[in-house]
């Protein structure tokens, strides 16, 4: 989750963006009893930021994974901000 708070004065807001995650999938060889676990990505989404109204916002997302990753940025709370792109890994506001 990241927490994006604007100020103006004495007004606040807090964004909530939620963040999902998909590695590739697992395999499992019937033949020989050979099975590949798929561990969960791990994600970072960096630290909250405090940005002055109307200011350009970037999310700063790593992912580390063995397999191909998906992302989707969704916002669940606060001021409707557009995402640049809600797939990317740094998307802007």
């Amino acid at each position: 989750m990241i927490k994006n708070t604007f100020l103006k004065y004495a007004f606040s807001s807090v964004l909530l963006l939620a963040l999902t995650a998909c590695g590739g999938s697992s395999t499992d060889d019937t033949t020989t009893d050979n099975t590949t676990d798929n561990l969960a990505p791990v994600v970072d989404a960096g630290l909250d930021q405090t940005v002055d109204e109307g200011a350009s916002v970037t999310l700063n997302l790593t992912v580390t994974d063995d397999d191909t990753v998906t992302v989707t940025w969704l916002q669940q709370s606060g001021v409707s901000v557009i995402l640049s792109d809600t797939s990317a890994n740094s998307p802007t506001f």
